[in-house]
């Protein structure tokens, strides 16, 4: 055996022994219990007749009944063997299968790599389908329908829940595509798209085919286009993908190499020496993420990384990032695996019917007609079913509801609120009674010290289904506080609640001056004190108390106001916290401007703005209620606006990136839309 297969099979070793010793030792354990279980139930083979199978077992019973020890010694070198023959199993088994898959995919890719000569349908030959159900798909560049056979696609196992699925250079050829506008391929003339600023390359042969992909690239850069980056992802052994980078340096004249494995593993010497011979890049002018994003036992993400790890180190050598940059934004990367397997599917499916349609269907813009008719606002890449904004207004979807992280976004992105104390806006999102109560202290205290006009502004979810809007602002001459409140449906604060309510808030807060922050302030000082006498059991003694306590006072708090927030609550904190008694100094909107289920969001983001703007300019509480009454929106352009806004601001674009959102376990389906917008109505009846 030659020394470059000896090193192939050793990379087998590495990647797979371990798991495939876990599973020896874990299905011995399962064969050994079985057995143990079928000897101790011979006898009843006896009594039922089944003599054969009881001859078979008496052996084992005797030595299990005679010498337990012994039996359990066998027990225990059984499954030692069972996980060490697995162990030298389960490299070879997946060896076999990837360079059976390696072939496969290899002629597959040759074959579309090649320009597919015109084929007119004549009366004696017709391209007819298969008998078998078999996809066809438009070649990109001349619009003849080919017919591809794809038998256990990524798109194919996502759907299935097979997220150990290992991606093929097919498919990540696509993903890069579909998902970033890399094209792999060349044209009819030979030439490779670049239009994204990209030289993408994802060759078979790690070598050769690199050193023709880089020398085509250095032609490229020598022809006048020195911004161009060279993005590729390459395949180790035939069975680990890793990401390369170059860019030109026009300052020095030089080219630059980032090299990403998510195992955190050196570049190989082979790819360096490529580098080198072809670019004459030398060691110091090659970065190195030492980043460990893949886990041990995890042999089937590599593909994964390695496309996200290319889009990112691609965005920031545009950006001019340095070496140390990158791999601090590498080493911080954090996503949910599956999350991006049902992204990069739905990307490549976008695309394959995006293909498939007709140039009309292409360039159809987003309309409220179906969920499924494209993608529009030019957000090709935010076409997902996920729970945001953007990606459902790009699907189409008018009914989608906001959550919580689309009006934080919104908020900061077209008003400036911020959720900080530092701005003459103090700006809050909540749904339950303390949040709302404590951010409204934290105001009041800082506008009464400062004695300054300050605004409050708030959107509060009603029930956890409906979206209001309470803005609060301080006279600094008379020293007190008016509250405007608005639900898009009209309907008004109550003037009366129950007294317990009001009570309830008071008591609250009385708990917090009282008891909650001087135990809190102690329990800081005994952390200070036993920082400098670690071994004084005493302070500990003192510091265990003093924390039982805490816990006990919070629970009392959290009993009054760890509660889902109504309009009796809200009227309660008005006057318990802030003191507004006098109704007159609370003024609830009666427009009614919603007629849906699920704008009560984009409203409750509108009139906070408009409330907000009018109360700083010194407007009475009359003038912003014939505002809001003559109010008219276009809620299908403002969700249109609001989506650009999102997808142009790189804090939202790189928060979706990491999957820092919302809980992606998994996309939003149109059949939750519809229980949730169903739990809204009920809430918001439409007359």
């Amino acid at each position: 055996m030659s020394n470059d297969r000896l090193n192939v099979y050793n990379n087998y070793i590495q990647k797979h022994s371990l798991s495939g010793f876990k599973s020896g030792l874990k299905y011995g354990t399962y064969l050994y219990i079985g057995a143990t279980f079928a000897c101790l139930m011979s006898p009843l083979c006896f009594i039922l007749g089944a003599n054969v199978l009881a001859n078979i077992l008496i052996l084992p019973l005797a030595i299990l009944i005679s010498n337990p020890i012994a039996w359990i010694v066998m027990g225990m070198i059984f499954i030692a063997a069972s996980g060490v023959i697995m162990s030298m199993a389960t490299p070879l088994f997946h060896l076999a299968k990837d360079l059976i898959n390696k072939a496969r995919v290899q002629k597959k890719s040759e074959e579309k790599d090649i320009e597919h000569e015109p084929t007119l349908e004549t009366p004696e030959r017709s391209i007819t389908p298969i008998a078998l159900d078999i996809p066809k798909t438009p070649d990109r560049e001349s619009g003849i329908v080919i017919q591809e056979v794809v038998k256990d696609s990524f798109v194919t196992a996502t759907n299935k829940g097979n997220y150990e699925y290992e991606l093929t250079t097919t498919d990540i050829r696509g993903i890069a595509e579909s998902k970033y506008g890399w094209t792999a391929h060349k044209d009819r003339k030979g030439l490779k798209n670049i239009s994204k600023g990209v030289f993408f390359a994802c060759p078979d042969d790690l070598t050769c085919s690199l050193e023709k992909e880089l020398k085509e690239y250095k032609n490229k850069v020598k022809q006048g286009s020195d911004n161009l980056i060279f993005t590729s992802i390459l395949n180790l052994n035939g069975n680990h993908w890793v990401t390369l980078v170059v860019s030109y340096d026009k300052e020095s004249k030089k080219f630059r190499a980032y090299y990403c494995d998510s195992f955190g593993k050196p570049i190989p010497n082979d790819i360096s020496d490529v580098l080198n011979n072809t670019l004459g890049i030398d060691s110091s002018d090659i970065g190195i993420s030492e980043a460990e994003q893949q886990k041990d036992g995890d042999t089937w993400n590599c593909g994964i990384f390695a496309l996200i790890n290319a889009k990112k180190i691609t965005d920031m050598i545009k950006e001019g990032k340095s070496f140390g940059e990158i791999g601090n934004a590498l080493s911080r990367c954090k996503f949910s695996l599956e999350r991006k397997r049902k992204v990069f599917a739905d990307a490549l499916k976008q695309d394959k019917q995006s293909r498939s349609s007709t140039p009309d269907d292409r360039s159809r813009r987003i309309s409220g007609d179906s969920l499924d008719s494209g993608c529009g606002l030019d957000g090709e890449e935010f076409c997902g079913d996920w729970p945001t904004l953007v990606h459902q207004t790009n699907r189409g979807n008018y009914g989608y509801w906001l959550q919580q992280h689309d009006i934080s976004y919104i908020a900061r992105i077209q008003y400036g609120y911020l959720e900080a104390s530092e701005n003459n806006v103090f700006f809050s999102i909540t749904g339950d009674v303390n949040s709302l109560n404590e951010r409204l202290k934290e105001y009041k205290n800082k506008a009464e010290q400062e004695n300054s006009k300050k605004t409050f502004t708030s959107v509060i979810n009603l029930g956890g289904n409906h979206w209001v809007t309470l803005v609060v602002s301080y006279n600094p001459a008379n020293k007190k506080f008016v509250a405007y409140y608005c639900d898009s449906f009209g309907t008004p604060l109550p003037d009366v609640i129950d007294p317990s309510v009001e009570s309830s808030i008071y008591t609250a807060n009385k708990i917090t001056e009282k008891q909650l922050i001087p135990l809190m302030n102690e329990n800081s000082k005994l952390i200070r004190k036993q920082e400098s006498n670690t071994d004084n059991s005493k302070i500990e003694e003192e510091k265990q108390n003093n924390e039982a306590a805490l816990r006990c006072v919070r629970q009392d708090k959290e009993e009054l106001v760890n509660k889902q927030i109504n309009t009796a609550h809200i009227v309660g904190i008005l006057q318990a916290t802030l003191g507004i008694n006098d109704n007159s100094n609370i003024k609830s909107s009666k427009a009614k401007q919603q007629n849906d289920g699920w704008n009560c969001g984009i409203f409750a983001l509108e009139n906070a703005n408009i409330i907000t703007q009018m109360l700083t300019e010194g407007k009475s509480l009359d003038d912003v209620e014939k505002e809001l009454s003559e109010y008219k929106l276009d809620l299908d352009e403002k969700r249109r606006e609001f989506t650009r806004a999102l997808m142009n601001d790189e804090e939202w674009r790189s928060a979706d990136e990491n999957d820092l959102l919302y809980d992606r376990a998994a996309p939003f389906s149109k059949t939750e839309s519809v229980l949730s917008l169903q739990s809204v109505l009920s809430y918001c009846p439409i007359v």
